[in-house]
This record gives C-alpha cells, sequence and structure tokens, in this order.
C-alpha cells in the first residue's frame, strides 16, 4: 500500500515533482507515464527514499519515507537507471550478496536464486562475471534482485528497456501475478502500461494531468471516436451513396472497409448500420475504432 500527500521535490529553481497525490494499493499496478521530465523517475526515487522530498509526504506499508527510510528499504524492489550491481562479481554472487544483506534464510536464497534466474533463462550463465554482460543481460539481473526478497511493493522505472521482445513478455507475466504486491511502474511504452497496469497516471511538468484506467483515459480524452464497417463489394455508385448520407468528411474507405467518424460509438453505431443496410450495402462486420492511447496521450499533455 503506498500513500503519496501533496508530495514535491524541487531541484533548486526547478519543480520535478509538484503536488503530487495518489494511491496504489495491495496488488495492484499503477503506471506513469509521461514525456521526459515530467517527474516519474523523480517519484520512484522519493518513494525509494534515495531523495527527500521538499514538502509533502508519502507512506509505503504505512511507514513514512522521511522518517522510516531504512524500514522501506527493506520491503520495497527497485529497478532503476542505476543497476546497483558489482561488476567483478558473478551473477550468483550478486544475487546471494543481495539476498544477504535483506536477511533472507539460506536455503529460501538458494531456491529463490535459482527459481528466478532460470526464468530468465540465466542460470546456466551464474558462474559469469556481470561485467561481461549486454545491457540487456544487466536489465534481466536487475529485475532478479528486485525481487530477490519477496518485497511487497515494487518500484520500476523503465523495467524492460535492454530488453528483447521474449524477455519483456516474461516480465509482463511475471508482474501481471502480482501476489499482493503493489507496483509502480515507470515507462514510454504504452502498449506495455495498456496491458498491465490497473490505473495509468499522466504526468507532466510534475503534476499529475490526468489518471484513469486505459479505456478510461481513451473515452474521456479520445478526440473521435469511429465505426469500421467491413462490406462486400462496393461499387463507385454505393461509395458516393454512403457520403451522400453521411457528411463527406466523416467517411473514409479503406479497401472493402468504410470508416465513419460518429460522437459516441453506443448512442450512433446502430444508425449507422441501419443506414448501410437500407443502402444496399452487403455488411459482413461492424466493430468500434478507438483512438490509440498514445494519441490520447498526445492530446492530454497538450491540454495541460
Amino acid at each position: 500500500m503506498i500513500e503519496i500527500t501533496q508530495l514535491t521535490r524541487c531541484f533548486g529553481s526547478t519543480v520535478a515533482v509538484d503536488n503530487l497525490t495518489l494511491s496504489v494499493g495491495s496488488g495492484e499496478i499503477l503506471g506513469l507515464v509521461g514525456p521526459n521530465g515530467a517527474g516519474k523517475t523523480t517519484t520512484l526515487r522519493l518513494l525509494a527514499t534515495l531523495l527527500r522530498p521538499t514538502s509533502g509526504t508519502a507512506l509505503v506499508e504505512g511507514y513514512d519515507i522521511v522518517r522510516e527510510p531504512e524500514r522501506i528499504r527493506s520491503i520495497v524492489g527497485v529497478v532503476g537507471d542505476n543497476q546497483a550491481l558489482y561488476d567483478r562479481l558473478t551473477i550468483y554472487e550478486n544475487l546471494d550478496f543481495i539476498g544477504k544483506m535483506y536477511h533472507v534464510p539460506d536455503q529460501e536464497r538458494a531456491e529463490r536464486i535459482e527459481e528466478l534466474l532460470d526464468a530468465y533463462g540465466l542460470w546456466e550463465r551464474r558462474s559469469c562475471r556481470v561485467g561481461t554482460l549486454s545491457k540487456g543481460l544487466k536489465q534481466r539481473i536487475s529485475i532478479v534482485r528486485a525481487l530477490i526478497h519477496d518485497p511487497r511493493v515494487l518500484l520500476l522505472d523503465e523495467p524492460t528497456a535492454n530488453l528483447d521482445p521474449p524477455t519483456s513478455l516474461k516480465t509482463r507475466k511475471l508482474l501481471a501475478h502480482r501476489d499482493g504486491k503493489a507496483i509502480i511502474i515507470s515507462t514510454h511504452n504504452l502498449r506495455e502500461a495498456e496491458k498491465i497496469c490497473d490505473t495509468i497516471v499522466v504526468m507532466h511538468e510534475g503534476r499529475a494531468v490526468a489518471a484513469g484506467a486505459a479505456s478510461e483515459l481513451v473515452r474521456k480524452f479520445g478526440s473521435t471516436q469511429a465505426i469500421v464497417i467491413r462490406a462486400k463489394g462496393l461499387s463507385p455508385d454505393q461509395r458516393r451513396d454512403i457520403e451522400k448520407a453521411m457528411h463527406p468528411n466523416d467517411v473514409a474507405f479503406k479497401e472493402n472497409a468504410i470508416v465513419i467518424s460518429i460522437k459516441d460509438y453506443d448512442a450512433n453505431a446502430t444508425e449507422v448500420i441501419r443506414k448501410m443496410l437500407e443502402l444496399g450495402i452487403d455488411v459482413l462486420e461492424a466493430h468500434q475504432a478507438r483512438p490509440e492511447l498514445e494519441e490520447v496521450l498526445v492530446k492530454i499533455i497538450e491540454e495541460a
């Protein structure tokens, strides 16, 4: 459980996080999205007690980030831009050392290291020195490092950066299990955020300017809605009839599909299909076309 209340962090005259208030419950994944410099990484560093707030507060599992930083560090797992790995140690030695730092019992520590390294295809490489590995492999180890003590809270800054597609998918599946964890993810990968986050918070200039499930953000901020009708054998005359029945600017033809802009899918879709049938259009399929989350994010930022 994470509770953030009017959290602010300034660097000189620059306000990196501006009066931020939000919460994340157990078993919930919250995604922070927004342009570079929006305050996402600073927010995670504040929660991880790597920075002190200028004002405001946050509680992580009931512990205050200012008064009880040691308590918080014992219950969180962090993946950040600084991977905090020891290049001269092997993969196994790195993880064993971290596990000991978190007081994970010997048998449990050994089992978790093997389980996690096996899941990430690293068990056979456990004796390799970390300094010889690629960025992608180091990122895998950083994720394992954050999970080694089975933390109740995960703070992940671009966790799938530098990962290949299969490993990114594996990471998303691993996070989706949650196991009662409160998870905050900062990401530029909006499709990833849409797939795994219960709530998406759009940040801009240190402020949370919009929040909600991906579907809610699209519905609220999407500039247009459209119905896509797949038809059989559209003739030139039928295309002209459709344009006459609808406003020409609201109609686009793509092969055997008709894309019609409408104000409200639920309210207008039935009427559009009825008109198509009256025009003698052989309708094979109809579905809603939603704006992409990327388009919605751009609109939110522009209006912030």
